[in-house]
């Protein structure tokens, strides 16, 4: 039975792993303690760096994204930047 039990752990160990990647990476002691102190409450260290990064990729993707427009639809474009604002109701 303790071998069944250890094999069924294996394969759940296994099958986790074969969906994740390792990223490793080295951190001075200020830098690891900065990290500390930031990460939110009820997040690992792991997951708030994890979370960092993702963000801070997605901005750095959305920084080169090239929108093509047609000339009317730029011009159109152009054109509602240039006119007055309306107030809002607040």
């Amino acid at each position: 039975m303790r071998h069944r039990d250890f094999r069924s752990k294996f394969e759940r160990r296994r099958r986790y792993f074969a969906c994740s990647r390792r990223i490793g990476y080295r951190v001075k002691a200020e830098e690891r303690s900065l990290i500390n102190r930031a990460k939110a409450r009820g997040k690992n260290r792991t997951d708030f760096v994890l979370d960092a990064t993702l963000i801070a990729a997605e901005e750095a993707l959305l920084d080169q994204a090239i929108i093509a427009a047609s000339p009317d639809a730029f011009a159109a474009f152009l054109a509602r930047l240039d006119m007055p604002t309306e107030p809002n109701e607040r």
